[in-house]
Formats: structure tokens, C-alpha cells, sequence
């Protein structure tokens, strides 16, 4: 049979060896032209498709594996910065983690569940929280009570809907981001996207007719958090691949989707490039509020008026649910009840010792903002029996909070010695009362303390019941002769006859020979 086809292998050879060169010879041309590119329309791109500069050229070579990474890990950017437009004093990112775990009790409804959240900080950049101000090196306790980043992983949420949730009444949170793709450089971050199909779920949210828009942060060691713009369409040409596929159009001003592209390391501030992370934007912090209720608005503020923005938070870390009862038992200007009825509380009942507190422009405040006033405000001793027996009309409560008065601002006798012993053991009565406090609720509140006791463990100085469980111990400093921490306890079973509050031995004098020179003692009061 071969003697049919060998007179034919010299023109065959001859055929194979014109086709050969005419390949090697002849440009490549595509197919069909590319597709239009959708990051055009971002400010300062040039029309078609854009050409990165060398600074962000990359190749990348399909024949390495990208690096695998989880799709349930989530990004939440805290906000950050020293205190101002009337904080008191300093920052409250210290407590930032106990409103989010506050948060997410009050989705989750499981302490095991919150408990088992764990955060991670995902920045190697040294920035603080102050917008780039690092923390002093020589004060140990500035870089304890300062978390290293504001960027951080959280793990062991189930769902993007509860963090969507948590974020969107966060009042420390500016942002939470669901991970698509990490990388150690921008060239290795878009290799892991461009195996993002149109069928894969996070896609989802894109498949109706929506719109997206990309923005980017990054994180500096001298400008703390900035947000990019001149480089942004040469970093997004990098990632076209992705950017190809998203079937919406761009829409910069309302955006359904928004893309987020975060880097760890600024070149501008001489930073070296750490990580790169390719995310979706699952939420914004809460907006507003702190300004809605700013002390400068209100008719009606005392000389104890708590700052908004702490008010809200104590709020939040109580888990106040929408509809929820409130108690203040040390109200004094109502500051924490407004914050409780911003945030849905159904119905709220303050108590306060000073007489000379004028309730009816109290109410003010609420109707200016449209909201519901105290179904009660008592002038009393919460600690009077009498007191307690008019405030079971209301309980029992669903979440009690307190700041007890320890200010040299304050009159009368709450200026006395041990006067804060007294205010905070009142409190846990009232927390183990039945009628006052449901099982499952809350009590928060501020306990000051002297900032010698920093670095120590103050679990040991707080009073404690049966009933009650801590929940949480978060530190904000206020100046250098007071700190102040925020205690929450959940009442985990109802009270029973004959239990009584434990209280700490809290009359000893200096805690140590090296405290020779610092105040001795433990609960501060003026």
C-alpha cells in the first residue's frame, strides 16, 4: 500500500515547509478586535484601552498556578484618627472590636458565635490610627491601647449579609470588603481574577442590568490611608482581564457594585509594596449620626452631656435592638437615651440625682431630632427602693446603660470620696434585679480608672454577681491622670434569693514600690 503514496512525499514535504515559513514570517492578527475597555470612562484614563506605565507593566505567565485564596475571608476597614469636633479627649478605636462583636450579637443572637470571631490585622505597614501618626516608641502604653492597623481580616462571620448588617450600624467602621483575590503585587493579584468566570456567585450581584465603579486606597507609612486617583486606570488596565467580563456598565457617581483595590505600601511615602488585595465593597459605615446629634444642635446640654459619638457606641456594644427598652439609671442629660432612640430603641426611661436637671427641655432635644422622649424621667436615687419600685412599670429592660457621674464638673454629693464604689456597685443591683433587667440583657457602662493600671489585668478590681457574665473590657484613655473602661455584662440567668454583688477590695493603697509616684487609687474619682 505504500508503493500508492511514496511518489507523493516529495510534494508533501515541499507543502509542509511553505506553510511553515509563511507562519513564521507573517504577523499575528487578531481575530476580532478587543473590547471596548470599560475603565475608560474613570477620570484621567485615555480613550480605548489603557497602556500601563512601566511602573505597573506586568506579564503574567499562565504556566504559574495562581495562589489559592479563600472567598469567605472578609476585609473591614475601621476608621481611625485622634478624637475631634468634641470627642472627649482621644480616640475611641479602642473600642471598635467591642462594637463590632456588640454588633454582631445583635444579628447572631449566639455568644458562641461572636466569641468565636477572630480579627486580624492585615496591614504591615506601620500606620496608626491618627492618619499616618506613628506610635510613640518610647510609650509602651500608647502602642497597646493603638491596634497596628485599621485594616483588618474577620474571620467566622457566615455570611456576607450579617457583615453587611454589622457595617451599616457600625459607628467606628468605615467600610467592609469581600476578598476576590490577594497577592503580594498587583501582576500576581490579577492573575488569581482573571480565572473569575461570569458563573462564579460573587458575580451575582452584577448579572441585572447594574453598574460598578473602582476606586482605590493605599495605606503609607507618612500619609496613613489615601485614597488614589492620578494612577488608578493604569492599575485597573492590569486587571482587564476581569474588568472584561463584568456585564454592567460604569456609573462613577451611584454605582450598584463598587471595586475596591487596597494596597499595603505606598511608593510615594518610599514604602515597600506588601500586599494587594482585589475586593468588593460590602457596606459603609454608618453616616451621620454623630453629627445629627452633635452637642452643638441640641436645645438643652449639661455640663455632663456625653459626647455623641461614645453614645452611640455604648449603644452598640449593648446590642440595642430596634424596639428595645432602655434604662439610664445615671442619666444625667440624657445624652445616652437620645443616642438609644436614634439608633430604634421603642421606648426609653432615664433617672438622675441632680434635681436641678430641667426634664422638659430634655424632651426638646428628642423633638427636634423627631424622635420619641423618655416615657420617664425620674429625679431620684436609683438606689432608692421607692425609685426602683415606679421604674418596674417599664422593666423589665432589654439593655441598661450608664456613664456614673466622676468628673470634677459634677455637684453635689457625688463628688463624695468612693462615691464611683457606690454609683457602679448600685448598678450591678439594679442589672441582678428581675424586674428590671430581662435574661439576655445588657448592662454597659463606663467605669474610670487610674492609668497606672494600663498594662495590668483590671478583670481582678471589677465587681462581680452571679448572674452576670463580663462580656467584655475595652480601655479608651482619656488624658494623662484618667482612663476610663468600658464594662459589659450579659445577665445570663435570672437572679436568685439570697445573691448579692461581690465587690473588689479596692482600698488598698499604691499597687506596687514602682508606682511610688502615681495616684493609689484604683477607681478614680475628683
Amino acid at each position: 500500500m505504500t508503493r500508492h503514496w511514496l511518489p507523493h512525499l516529495p510534494g508533501l514535504l515541499f507543502l509542509v515547509t511553505w506553510v511553515s515559513c509563511a507562519c513564521a514570517f507573517t504577523p499575528w492578527q487578531p481575530l476580532a478586535p478587543p473590547a471596548p475597555a470599560l475603565w475608560s470612562s474613570f477620570p484621567h484614563a485615555t480613550s480605548g484601552v489603557s497602556t500601563p506605565s512601566p511602573a505597573f507593566a506586568c506579564v503574567i505567565d499562565p504556566s504559574v498556578p495562581p495562589r489559592q485564596v479563600s472567598t469567605s475571608k472578609f476585609l473591614v476597614l475601621f476608621k481611625g484618627g485622634a478624637a475631634g469636633n468634641g470627642d472627649q479627649g482621644t480616640s475611641l478605636a479602642c473600642l471598635r472590636i467591642a462594637e463590632f462583636r456588640g454588633l454582631a450579637y445583635r444579628e447572631l443572637g449566639d455568644l458562641a458565635a461572636v466569641a468565636a470571631l477572630r480579627f486580624e490585622d492585615a496591614l504591615e505597614t506601620d500606620v496608626s490610627l491618627a492618619g499616618g501618626r506613628k506610635p510613640d516608641e518610647d510609650n509602651e502604653e500608647d502602642e497597646k491601647s493603638s491596634p497596628a492597623s485599621s485594616l483588618m481580616y474577620v474571620h467566622g462571620l457566615p455570611s456576607v449579609l450579617i457583615l453587611r448588617r454589622i457595617v451599616e450600624r457600625a459607628i467606628l467602621v468605615h467600610a467592609a470588603y469581600e476578598v476576590w483575590a490577594t497577592g503580594s503585587s498587583l501582576c500576581e493579584c490579577a492573575a488569581i481574577t482573571k480565572n473569575i468566570l461570569n458563573d462564579d456567585p460573587r458575580m451575582g450581584p452584577l448579572r441585572e442590568n447594574s453598574t460598578w465603579a473602582a476606586s482605590s486606597y493605599v495605606f503609607g507609612t507618612k500619609h496613613g490611608r489615601r485614597k488614589e486617583v492620578d494612577t488608578l486606570p493604569q492599575k485597573l488596565s492590569i486587571f482587564k482581564i476581569l474588568l472584561r467580563r463584568l456585564p454592567g456598565a460604569v456609573d462613577l457617581k451611584a454605582p450598584a457594585v463598587r471595586f475596591v483595590l487596597l494596597e499595603d505600601g505606598d511608593a510615594a511615602d518610599g514604602d515597600e509594596l506588601h500586599q494587594v488585595w482585589f475586593t468588593r465593597e460590602v457596606a459603609k459605615g454608618s453616616r451621620g449620626l454623630t453629627e445629627r446629634l452633635s452637642l452643638r444642635r441640641r436645645p438643652y446640654v449639661t455640663t455632663t452631656s456625653m459626647e455623641p459619638k461614645a453614645s452611640l457606641v455604648m449603644c452598640n456594644v449593648a446590642s440595642l435592638q430596634s424596639g428595645g427598652k432602655v434604662l439610664d439609671p445615671m442619666a444625667g442629660g440624657g445624652g445616652l437615651l437620645l443616642a438609644a432612640a436614634q439608633l430604634g430603641a421603642g421606648l426609653t426611661v432615664g433617672v438622675d440625682v441632680n434635681s436641678s436637671i430641667d426634664v422638659s427641655r430634655i424632651d426638646s432635644n428628642f423633638h427636634d431630632l423627631g424622635l420619641n422622649p423618655p416615657a420617664n424621667f425620674i429625679s431620684g436615687d436609683v438606689g432608692d427602693p421607692n425609685v426602683q419600685e415606679r421604674l418596674y412599670r417599664w422593666g423589665p429592660f432589654d439593655v441598661m446603660v450608664a456613664d456614673p457621674p466622676y468628673g470634677k464638673r459634677e455637684r453635689g454629693s457625688v463628688r463624695a470620696e468612693g462615691a464611683i464604689q457606690e454609683a457602679v456597685y448600685t448598678l450591678y443591683n439594679l442589672a441582678a434585679n428581675n424586674k428590671l433587667l430581662r435574661v439576655g440583657g445588657r448592662l454597659e457602662y463606663f467605669l474610670p480608672m487610674d492609668p497606672c493600671w494600663a498594662s495590668r489585668d483590671v478583670v481582678p478590681l471589677l465587681p462581680s454577681h452571679p448572674c452576670l457574665t463580663l462580656m467584655d473590657v475595652s480601655r479608651q484613655p482619656l488624658n494623662t491622670r484618667l482612663d476610663r473602661y468600658l464594662i459589659t455584662l450579659h445577665k445570663h440567668r435570672a437572679a436568685r434569693e439570697g445573691e448579692k454583688v461581690i465587690m473588689p477590695d479596692v482600698k488598698a493603697g499604691k499597687q506596687s514600690e514602682e508606682d511610688e509616684g502615681s495616684s493609689s487609687r484604683v477607681w478614680h474619682y475628683n
